[in-house]
């Protein structure tokens, strides 16, 4: 029930810090004291894991390229190498999981508007499009 209120909240563009904190309750009951359930703990974790990457991903996008109103890449070519590293990392560790579906999109659609009709468009289109079939 605590995990599936924090998914709401989560859709509900509730704080990140408020849901973290839902996803740390829940948590709390599937410990060796409390429910025992060692499968649904480390699901639990890993989805926050998911979200947290998730949002991480979203920040650094919104701080170093997203400008008046457009993404803007002009002169970032470290930033994005730095966020396609981070986006190789979150897709390394989650893409393929049911529970992470949502998560998994989110990232992909955040590739596909910041890179579409940009020089990088090419290698991320190729990338997003692989994601996908994969979701």
């Amino acid at each position: 029930l605590l995990i599936t209120r924090a998914l709401g909240m989560l859709r509900n563009h509730q704080s990140i810090s408020a849901v973290k904190d839902q996803f740390l309750e829940a948590r709390k009951r599937f410990l060796t004291n409390k429910g025992n359930d060692k499968e649904l703990l480390d699901q639990c974790d890993k989805h926050l894991s998911a979200i947290m990457m998730k949002h991480t991903l979203m920040e650094y996008a919104k701080f170093n390229f997203y400008h008046e109103g457009k993404y803007d890449l002009t002169g970032k070519f470290a930033e994005v190498l730095h966020f396609q590293e981070k986006a190789d990392d979150f897709f390394s560790k989650f893409l393929c999981d049911p529970f992470l579906v949502e998560e998994i999109t989110g990232v992909r659609t955040l590739m596909e508007e910041i890179f579409t009709g940009t020089p990088y468009q090419a290698h991320f289109k190729y990338a997003c499009s692989y994601i996908e079939t994969l979701e």
